[in-house]
């Protein structure tokens, strides 16, 4: 993101010097993204910014232009056994082989329903088109002994969905199958719900989207492909205001969350151009 910043920087700075911005721009500044976008919830729910069009310069690469992301729903799933101790483990159900079979049987029974829905959205590669399942991110044994059989066992379950479906669809079939699976391998379960984000998209022909594109082209020579993210952008409060937004910004392919993260001088070059030009002709869009 200090690259994306950076860059916009600079190109207000050299639009504002030459008198060449012709309608209102904000830019804004917000923390914790990371956090499922506290700052931006704060400023749109809270404070009330309704803005007309947003561009969000998170590291897309010059070459890809973000116009949504999947759905998120995170939380986690208790496994309950019968707490014992090691030396005797016929007097305790262990929750952690319990969950081990939870595990097993959720994904044999889960995994088909879910690529049942194929999505029609732009994506970067096949396999982000449909609902995905990710278990364990995030696990833990209450008693955190080694001579103590478990009597519980946490696991986090990842649920990426697709606009084409709602959170709430998602979620109730994950608790049905994690309820008929409980039956079968007779252990008691619960599960509970963190975090519920849905799937966005800005639609591809939209105003801001076309602008975008015909901006980019003119600088680059090239047509950056339009697509919807599999990871979480800002972007979904914007658009539940009735904004279009996109998310477009310099960085380096397979960069994110990489160790010693960079993008490159030649991406800020391009973006800084870029952004230059798409504030320069705003009153196309106004």
């Amino acid at each position: 993101m200090k690259g994306g910043i950076a860059a916009f920087l600079a190109a207000l700075r050299e639009v504002l010097r030459s008198s060449e911005l012709k309608v209102p721009v904000e830019l804004a500044f917000v923390p914790d993204e990371e956090s499922g976008g506290v700052g931006t919830k704060y400023l749109v729910e809270e404070v009330g910014v309704r803005p007309k069009y947003v561009l969000i310069p998170e590291p897309t690469t010059s070459e890809a232009l973000a116009i949504g992301h999947k759905g998120m729903v995170r939380g986690l799933i208790k496994v309950i056994g019968k707490q014992g101790h090691a030396t005797r483990p016929w007097d305790a159900v262990n929750a952690f082989e319990k969950a081990c079979e939870v595990v097993y049987e959720l994904r044999r029974k889960l995994l088909p329903l879910l690529r049942s829905v194929r999505s029609g959205y732009p994506f970067l590669s096949d396999e982000a088109k449909y609902v995905t399942l990710s278990l364990g991110g995030y696990a833990l044994s209450p008693s955190m002994k080694d001579n103590v059989i478990p009597g519980e066992f946490i696991f986090s379950f990842d649920m990426r969905t697709v606009p084409e479906i709602s959170n709430s669809w998602a979620f109730d079939l994950l608790s049905k199958v994690l309820r008929e699976v409980a039956e079968k391998v007779s252990v008691k379960v619960e599960v509970s719900k963190l975090i519920d984000i849905p799937a966005t998209s800005t639609p591809t022909d939209s105003p801001l989207v076309k602008y975008v594109v015909r901006v980019a082209e003119a600088v680059l020579r090239l047509r950056p492909r339009i697509y919807v993210n599999t990871g979480r952008y800002d972007l979904v409060y914007y658009r539940q205001v009735g904004s279009h937004a996109v998310v477009y910004g310099p960085g380096v392919k397979g960069q994110a969350h990489a160790v010693n993260e960079y993008t490159t001088l030649e991406e800020l070059r391009r973006f800084t151009q870029i952004y230059s030009e798409v504030l320069r002709n705003l009153k196309e869009l106004s």
